[in-house]
């Protein structure tokens, strides 16, 4: 699905619910657990029953519509005067006829095709039966229009699932890079302590300063432990997106993706989305019952209220549209913007990676702490997840272009219809 740069370098992260357990880990990958999710999505299945059930009705609809008795001897009588019209035609151009036969046949053919001309008017004259105001007929196209409609919607989800999939599954990618950061912090912590401890002693810090210390622990204690209950929630959930047991351990074998920058324009983006919009058409066909709903009322009231309805129905689409042209061009300048924050972080990754390099030798030549060291591969660390939180970022501004070009786009205006 994904137009993107991904590289064939994979992160593998362990991720475990809670204690080791004896259910077997096995490699999942991103496009793996889209394709699970959709399959084992419960909301989803029924959702593509039910546009199997309306094409179904969609189809019996048009039956009873072209089973119409009317609509058959319409049809037929059409037929029947094209074989007239054709049999005169060849009573022209027949040269074994004399003038008078041809003549005679002439007459009387045209006569016949009056005639049959006059059936065919006085069936047209009951044309709510063949014509558009035709009961069955509404009620055919209706159901198409429903078909169509819910068909769209129901690819749309799919393609929705797929980007919260994504999203849990990145999340808890950085959740376990957070908990490692958070590891790595309560032990310098720890150090500290031990350090302010000692100073303590030698008169050289107070209790004060020993209990500034061990706060700094237990606050760091609690951090990883409020993580971790988020971190199993997004396990468990999806574990059971994808059908699995909701506390299996997982094993995430996430891409390395190196951002590049966009290179579609909001034009190119914006004309993809209406050639696959759903959010205009239903709308136009109710402006457009509403025009015919004018035309068929006399009445002047009844008309005043239909009209005021008609110009609420034209606002209504101009907003839809302005709304999503601005949400397309909202997308772009996104994604640019991320794409920016990423190069900054990559720059600052690459800084602080130089600087804990040059760190470790003054630790080897004991220029540096143990303290120092360790803080500055914990900077190293930050860096990590701050680049990397950038990258897909960047990546999920993507998807969400991707989906837009698909026409799937949320609004949060309250004058336009949710899709």
């Amino acid at each position: 699905m994904m137009k993107k740069v991904l590289s064939t370098v994979l992160i593998f992260i362990l991720l475990l619910v809670s204690s080791i357990s004896t259910y077997a880990v096995t490699l999942l990958t991103l496009g793996e657990a889209k394709k699970l999710a959709v399959e084992n999505a419960r909301s989803l299945q029924s959702f593509g029953i039910t546009v199997e059930q309306l094409r179904a009705k969609a189809r019996i609809a048009k039956d009873t519509y072209e089973a119409s008795d009317l609509y058959k001897r319409y049809y037929n009588e059409l037929n029947y005067l094209r074989y007239l019209e054709n049999e005169h035609a060849q009573i022209e151009q027949d040269s074994s006829l004399s003038s008078d036969e041809r003549t005679a046949k002439l007459a009387s053919s045209t006569e016949m095709i009056m005639l049959q001309r006059g059936v065919i008017s006085a069936i047209k004259a009951q044309l709510p039966a063949v014509g558009a105001d035709n009961p069955a007929k509404k009620a055919w196209e209706t159901a198409e229009n429903l078909y169509d409609d819910t068909k769209v919607s129901y690819n749309q989800a799919l393609l929705q699932m797929e980007l919260a999939v994504e999203k849990l599954f990145f999340g808890i990618y950085y959740q376990q890079l957070s908990l490692d950061m958070l590891e790595k912090v309560s032990e310098i912590q720890k150090m500290n302590k031990e350090i302010t401890a000692t100073s303590r002693d030698l008169g050289l810090a107070t209790d004060l300063d020993v209990e500034k210390a061990e706060k700094a622990i237990d606050d760091t204690n609690k951090s990883i432990a409020d993580l971790k209950t988020v971190y199993e929630s997004s396990v468990w959930k999806l574990n059971d997106l994808i059908g699995r047991e909701p506390t299996s351990p997982l094993q995430l074998a996430v891409p390395e993706f190196t951002p590049v920058p966009l290179d579609k324009t909001y034009e190119a983006v914006r004309d993809k989305y209406w050639d696959n919009d759903v959010l205009i058409p239903p709308k136009e066909r109710d402006l457009k019952d509403l025009k015919e709903d004018y035309k068929d009322t006399d009445d002047s009231d009844e008309r005043a209220v239909i009209s005021a309805e008609i110009k609420k129905a034209e606002i209504a689409i101009i907003d839809t549209k302005q709304a999503v042209n601005e949400k397309i061009k909202s997308l772009i300048d996104g994604a640019a913007t991320k794409y920016k924050a990423w190069q900054n972080a990559l720059l600052n990754k690459k800084e602080v990676e130089l600087t804990d390099k040059f760190n470790k030798i003054k630790y080897e030549l004991g220029l540096l702490s143990k303290i120092q060291m360790l803080n500055s591969e914990l900077a190293v660390k930050q860096a990590l997840i701050e680049e990397r939180n950038a990258a897909y970022a960047y990546y999920t501004a993507l998807s969400e272009i991707e989906l837009a070009e698909a026409g799937v786009i949320e609004l949060t205006s309250a004058s336009t219809m949710q899709q």
